[in-house]
């Protein structure tokens, strides 16, 4: 069990280094013989995911797909890949296929442009939100 923690600690820990380059635009790699996965346009009202997986892009695919998302680009030397969905419970959902070994939402962790709001941050609880709320934290009241 504790095996398990640690290697999806571990994989959530690269998907998070790894989002940030596909954020600042990194280019995929591709070798010959690579799965080939079609860049398409993020629609209107969409999120933006990044989904970790082992072994076949084209099945991580399918599994997007089916979970109600549509692949933007694919990473195959990294195995990620930048998927876009309206879906609502799209992250749950590909979490739940085994094609998938892990998914997050990509946003910008830093910017250019100091002064400017985060690209999520109406997403965000005020202050006086955040002090309605009971705490979670461990041997709090």
């Amino acid at each position: 069990m504790r095996r398990i923690r640690i290697a999806a600690g571990a994989s959530l820990g690269v998907l998070a280094l790894v989002t940030s380059s596909l954020a600042a635009g990194a280019a995929p790699a591709r070798t010959e013989g690579s799965a080939t996965v079609r860049r398409v346009a993020q629609p209107e009202g969409a999120a933006e995911y990044v989904i970790a997986y082992q072994g076949d892009a084209t099945a991580a695919a399918e599994a997007t797909a089916a979970a109600g998302g549509q692949v933007v680009d694919v990473n195959e030397d990294l195995g990620i890949a930048l998927v876009t969905s309206s879906a609502p419970g799209f992250l749950a959902d590909v979490q739940a296929t085994e094609a998938v070994v892990g998914a997050a939402r990509n946003h910008s962790v830093g910017t250019a442009a100091p002064g400017r709001a985060h690209r999520f941050a109406d997403e965000r609880p005020t202050a006086a939100e955040v002090a309605t709320q009971p705490s979670t934290a461990a041997g709090a009241p």
